[in-house]
């Protein structure tokens, strides 16, 4: 006698029939299975729209980190054109230094010379 269950095909009804002339066991390991395919399937979706979103924000933080490097380079251009600017001044600032000291000393050898001289 064939009972009709509402909603399976022929084949289908076969298939009910051959897993639970399989044991109890078995049928919960395919069970179990298929329930974790399901979950597999429904998260992959999720998992791709993650991986699309993750991917994203590591190419705007890519983005943020190659502008702060050029910031960083313009930066260490900047500061290394004050030090030499002003190490330039400095520079000049000592040569008129010594050669201000050596005219000094000159003047005060001819100074002495001079009152050297009167004596």
């Amino acid at each position: 006698m064939k009972i009709p269950i509402a909603g399976l095909s022929d084949s289908e009804i076969e298939l009910v029939k051959a897993v639970l002339d399989m044991g109890g066991s078995i049928s919960i390991a395919i069970l179990i299975v298929i329930a974790l395919a399901l979950i597999t399937w429904k998260l992959s979706g999720h998992m791709v729209k993650f991986s699309v979103d993750l991917v994203a924000v590591m190419q705007n933080q890519a983005d943020a980190l190659s502008g702060q490097a050029t910031a960083m380079g313009e930066m260490k251009d900047a500061l290394n054109l004050y030090v030499l600017k002003d190490n330039d001044e400095h520079r000049e600032i000592l040569l008129g230094l010594s050669v201000m000291a050596s005219e000094m000393k000159e003047l005060t050898q001819a100074i002495s010379e001079l009152n050297h001289d009167k004596i």
